[in-house]
């Protein structure tokens, strides 16, 4: 029988984020393991992946970006954790590809480092975070010294496709209220 729990989790200073997981067997129980979803407590949005919600630059188009969704369903508001050592996890996607920092690849993104969902493979260091436990319990999301947080009205194309929440890579130091 598989036992699921909610744990709290942070992104950046914005505020706390809920992580709904089962609980697998494994021998380091630091951070959760199986099919989760993300919430962010202020505002109550899931951490989604959304096809076609963000334009791209570069030669390729990125077309699954992620943003925060009102509401938790389907399978686009569900990621499996999969741990890749040294502490770190990669987030996979329900289209099978995981999720991933993308520097300056966001048209008038106000901020360098965007989220999408376009690595194939967990072994990228694009695709990898550290869960890092915070003083009051709750987690942060690090990759590349920075922590993954909530950001209102950073991306033009976001909000003309009534997203205004994206999420970003872009604070360095998180609050543990």
């Amino acid at each position: 029988m598989k036992k699921w729990f909610r744990l709290a989790l942070t992104l950046a200073a914005i505020g706390p984020l809920t992580l709904t997981a089962p609980l697998a067997q494994s021998q380091d129980s630091s951070f959760p393991r199986g099919k989760v979803a993300l919430q962010v407590a202020d505002t109550g949005t899931f951490m989604a992946r959304c096809r076609g919600c963000q334009e791209t630059l570069g030669s390729t188009p990125i077309p699954d970006t992620v943003v925060l969704h009102k509401q938790y369903s389907g399978p686009q508001t569900h990621f499996i954790v999969v741990p890749v050592g040294g502490g770190k996890i990669a987030l996979k996607s329900d289209n099978g590809k995981y999720i991933g920092r993308c520097n300056g690849c966001i048209k008038g993104g106000t901020s360098p480092d965007f989220l999408v969902i376009n690595h194939n493979n967990p072994n990228s260091p694009n695709a990898q975070f550290t869960p890092e436990l915070l003083p009051n319990g709750n987690y942060g999301l690090k990759n590349t010294g920075k922590y993954v947080a909530r950001c209102r009205g950073c991306s033009p194309s976001a909000a003309a496709t009534g997203n205004r929440d994206t999420v970003v890579l872009h604070v360095q130091q998180i609050s543990s209220q």
